[in-house]
């Protein structure tokens, strides 16, 4: 609409603001909605009973007057009120809904062949888009009397804005302007909490989050706060106000560098005005803490994985309305990742863009029936650190896609092309990924989540590890990984960790380590004059220290102050410890016997089937086991199955109740529970979804033959009640 200079017909948009809207909510009107909706009478008085039993009294000098008992109104602060207002709000949309079936309104498109948008509601704000004529304008206000009469609602026309598209004539402006008794706005600088428009000087369009935390900071300065609360302060406070604009925006890179100074300053020196010395860098600082950091996030990373979750939503949610408009616009003859980079467009399409690469490095192709995969010049091999075909391609085969490897109908790889064209080392991953018996479509999926769906947090920790990989140095893993872990699993005190942290990193102020800083000080210890200074010398090897290690202590006899006897430190001590272990003691704590867990037989005239996996990593093998028992606990039928190793453990567990089911039917079972010790495979089984794992097209295997069945379940057993299937699988790697 702000671009829309040209023709016949101007846009409006009309944005509503309800007076006291919880407070006018009609219960008759709510309880009507609901019963439309298709909610049971009996839920529908539940919560009737919840919002009309409210009653209210006055504080008057602390004390409660009165008794006031509403007759309509959602009470504020109860976390019931907003769903049920959401439920109010269904009535307006279905009134617009109608009016736009029926012709008398219509919405805006973004593009040419892109979806109308006639409303957009989120609690109460309420956006409406329509053409800009009177007749139009006539129509929105009767589904706006309607709906004020059926539900109690009242538009507060002092707030209620309107905003014209750029070719829409004065005249029409002026008539629907005094009909609809509301101001008319230039633009909108903001919608819920985020800028409308993002121009040239995009640092000025997110001056508001700098204010907020340097405000949230510049409070917290005059507390006496440990570095430990500091840290719990930045995680959850500091770090968080930025994360509502970064998941639609790319913050500029100025930004980010002051909100990250003002945090380091703070973290340092406990204000953010005051600079102190920085004894760690901050990179190293958002390294998580079983490498070494605190698990301070990088904004930057962060900005790009909330943002690379746009991305996957563009890929995956695609009844959305977000998808449907973005698609027309944006990318209408294929998907967003082969949309090509451009400056068109708004910077919220931008800033998604920039966080395509986030998905390109790290999603993978889960191979369907193999025709949207080329061979060589994408990632679909399942091994973490082999996802792309390393093998040189002929120049003949550049083109190929991965349908050709593969043998129809039967849909299995066809190993003798495979073993003849690639190095063993791809052959071997291309055959341990699981085909389905059923032509699928080609998926992007997420490898770093089992379930294959891309995460804020997956995406955060991936871009994290790439860094690491490119960075000089030992490809071993971190050899001091076990005494980081160690020492943040201490049940002690935060700040006595925090000192432990910073003691095995040598970033205590010693005067070696000031020396280095560059602070003009000897580095000779003060107390025993023999050795330089430095963590392990002031806390444990100084011979005047060894008798006690009171960090407190060594600073007063630095000082020549007066000190306390090693006897009285030592009682210090360890009231200060049983304190602490006082207070950390859970309050009756009742003791939870330990339950035996036990094979279950079914109910009667129903089978239960047991499977279970294994690996052979010798052979690069696996085993699958499955057990038939009736209603009685007698085994009526067993397997022992030899197959390739899978790729992956749950790989082999999906694999495993496919086959079981695939058993059941030759049998002629037509009754049978399976269950199975793996809960991730449980999960997808009974989840109605489609599964985006890497196993997830056996999942789907394994439920269309399911439905063959008359009556089936699946369920999960701990490894104790799944005995003998698992004792049953390695068998088969004597076959």
């Amino acid at each position: 609409m702000h671009h829309n200079k040209i023709g016949r017909d101007g846009a409006m948009a009309l944005k509503l603001d309800m007076s006291k809207a919880y407070d006018r909510v009609e219960w008759s009107f709510l309880e009507k909605i609901m019963s439309q909706m298709g909610f049971h009478q009996k839920w529908i008085s539940i919560m009737t009973e919840c919002i009309s039993t409210v009653s209210y009294s006055i504080l008057v000098n602390g004390e409660p007057h009165g008794y006031i008992q509403p007759s309509r109104g959602l009470r504020q602060g109860d976390p019931l009120s907003p769903y049920l207002f959401l439920l109010c709000a269904e009535g307006l949309h279905s009134l617009i809904q109608k009016a736009n079936m029926d012709g008398d309104i219509q919405g805006i498109s973004l593009c040419r062949n892109g979806p109308k948008i006639s409303h957009l509601f989120f609690a109460d704000d309420s956006l409406l888009f329509s053409r800009a004529t009177p007749n139009a304008c006539e129509k929105i206000q009767g589904i706006l009397a309607q709906y004020e009469k059926a539900s109690g609602q009242q538009v507060n026309r002092d707030k209620t804005t309107i905003y014209f598209s750029k070719n829409t004539p004065e005249a029409s402006q002026h008539i629907i302007k005094e009909a609809l008794e509301v101001p008319i706005i230039r633009q909108y600088e903001k919608y819920l909490g985020l800028p409308s428009f993002v121009g040239r000087n995009r640092a000025a369009s997110f001056t508001q989050i700098k204010e907020r935390v340097w405000q949230k900071l510049k409070g917290w300065k005059e507390k006496l706060l440990s570095q430990a609360g500091r840290e719990i302060l930045i995680k959850a406070v500091a770090q968080a106000i930025p994360t509502y604009s970064m998941s639609c925006f790319k913050l500029p890179a100025k930004l980010c560098n002051e909100l990250e100074a003002m945090v380091r300053r703070f973290w340092w020196s406990n204000n953010p005005e005051h600079r102190k010395i920085h004894w760690v860098a901050w990179r190293k600082l958002c390294q998580p803490k079983y490498k070494g950091g605190m698990g301070f996030r990088d904004i930057r990373k962060f900005n790009d994985a909330l943002l690379a979750k746009q991305v996957w939503r563009l890929l995956h949610d695609t009844s959305s309305l977000f998808y449907r408009v973005f698609k027309a616009k944006f990318f209408p003859h294929g998907s967003i990742l082969d949309c090509p980079t451009t400056t068109r467009g708004s910077y919220a399409w931008q800033s998604i863009l920039k966080a395509r690469d986030v998905i390109l490095k790290g999603a993978v192709w889960r191979v369907g029936n193999g025709q949207s995969i080329n061979i060589w010049d994408q990632r679909w091999l399942l091994e973490s650190h082999h996802r792309k075909i390393i093998t040189p391609s002929p120049t003949i085969l550049r083109h190929c896609t991965v349908d050709q490897l593969i043998i129809k109908p039967q849909m299995t790889w066809d190993n003798s092309l495979i073993d003849s064209l690639f190095s063993p080392y791809d052959a071997e991953a291309i055959k341990q990924i699981p085909l389905s018996n059923h032509y699928h479509a080609d998926k992007i999926i997420w490898p770093c989540n089992t379930n294959g769906e891309y995460t804020v947090r997956s995406g955060y920790r991936f871009l994290v590890d790439e860094e690491d990989k490119n960075l000089p140095g030992s490809s071993m893993p971190n050899p001091l990984q076990d005494i980081w872990k160690s020492i943040w699993s201490l049940k002690i005190p935060r700040k006595c960790q925090l000192f432990a942290w910073k003691a095995s990193r040598e970033v205590l102020p010693t005067k070696l380590n000031l020396q280095k800083r560059q602070i003009p000080v000897g580095t000779t210890c003060e107390i025993c004059g023999e050795k330089d200074e430095d963590a392990i010398h002031a806390l444990w090897s100084c011979k005047h220290l060894q008798s006690v290690w009171s960090n407190e202590r060594r600073n007063k006899l630095r000082l020549n102050q007066e000190v306390d006897s090693i006897n009285h430190v030592g009682l210090q001590a360890k009231s200060y410890l049983e304190e602490y272990m006082r207070e950390n003691e859970p309050s009756n704590p009742k003791p939870q016997p330990a339950l035996a867990v036990r094979w279950i037989p079914s109910r009667k005239h129903r089978y239960k089937v047991n499977y279970d996996g294994a690996v052979f990593k010798e052979t690069n093998a696996a085993g699958i086991g499955v057990i038939v028992r009736d209603s009685s606990g007698l085994v009526m039928a067993s397997l022992s199955q030899k197959v390739r190793f899978p790729h992956s453990v749950p790989s082999i567990e999906a694999w495993a109740v496919k086959r079981s089911i695939q058993f059941v039917l030759e049998i002629g079972l037509t009754d049978a529970k399976f269950e199975g010790d793996s809960q991730t495979i449980v999960a997808a089984l009974n989840d109605p979804k489609p599964s985006l794992a890497p196993f997830g097209l056996l999942i789907t295997d394994a439920k269309v033959l399911a439905s063959k069945l008359q009556s089936f379940s699946f369920s999960h057993v701990k490894r104790q009640g799944n005995q003998l299937a698992h004792a049953f699988s390695p068998q088969s790697s004597f076959l």
